[in-house]
Formats: structure tokens, C-alpha cells, sequence
């Protein structure tokens, strides 16, 4: 993922749309929802003020999602899909059991879509 950030680009936008893309991905792959991926948004590259401010509310937004999930399944989401540990890893990081950070991750993805659905949606 390192190799898609452009240095013209904000941090923000770039950490944002790799969240989104895991956690979609993620939910896909375990087939809980049927999904449809974002567009990709590469602001500098874009013509519009319009549409620099819609890639800015896309990121407002899914911090927005992100920060509405409860601490537990944030901090399992954000281990799992963004960080890439393993089941294993991040139980032993957070201090539960396997069996915990399958619930939480379960509950926290399918709570980041609804919480997300209207960008899926085009609303």
C-alpha cells in the first residue's frame, strides 16, 4: 500500500481510502453483505472544486464511521483491516481471547458498512 501514496497527495485522504478498501474488501471476502467499492478519489488529480470538496466529505465521513464504532471493535477493525495482524495477533494484542476478536471484528465490519452504506448507495 506504501506504493500508492503520492507526496502531492494528503496523508488523510490516502489513510482513509485504505481503510475503506479493507474493510469493504474484507466483507466481501467473507461474503456477511454483498459490497461495492468506492471509487478511487485522487484529489490533486481532479478538475473540480466540487468534486476536492466531495473527496475531502468522503474522508470526513469515514472518520466520522470509524470514530461511531465502539472502542473494542475499532480497535479490532483497525488491527485486522488496516494493519493486516492476524486473529492470533491481535487477540494477543488487545488481551482476549481469538474467540472475542471474531465477534468484535464481525460486529465492527458489519456496523462500518451499515454506517457507510449511503456511499456505497451514491447518496
Amino acid at each position: 500500500m506504501a506504493h500508492s501514496y503520492r507526496a502531492d497527495a494528503q496523508v488523510s485522504t490516502w489513510l482513509h481510502r485504505i481503510v475503506v478498501n479493507a474493510c469493504l474488501d474484507r466483507i466481501r471476502r467473507d461474503k456477511l453483505r454483498p459490497t461495492v467499492s468506492l471509487p478511487e478519489f485522487d484529489v490533486p488529480a481532479m478538475a473540480s472544486r466540487e468534486d476536492r470538496y466531495a473527496a475531502v466529505d468522503l474522508s470526513m465521513s469515514i472518520g466520522a464511521a470509524l470514530d461511531k464504532l465502539p472502542a473494542e471493535q475499532r480497535a479490532v477493525v483497525i488491527a485486522l483491516d488496516v494493519e493486516g495482524l492476524s486473529i492470533a495477533e491481535t487477540a494477543q494484542r488487545l488481551g482476549v481471547a481469538e474467540g472475542t476478536v471474531k465477534s468484535r471484528s464481525s460486529r465492527g465490519r458489519l456496523r462500518l458498512a451499515k454506517l457507510l452504506g449511503h456511499l456505497r448507495d451514491g447518496s
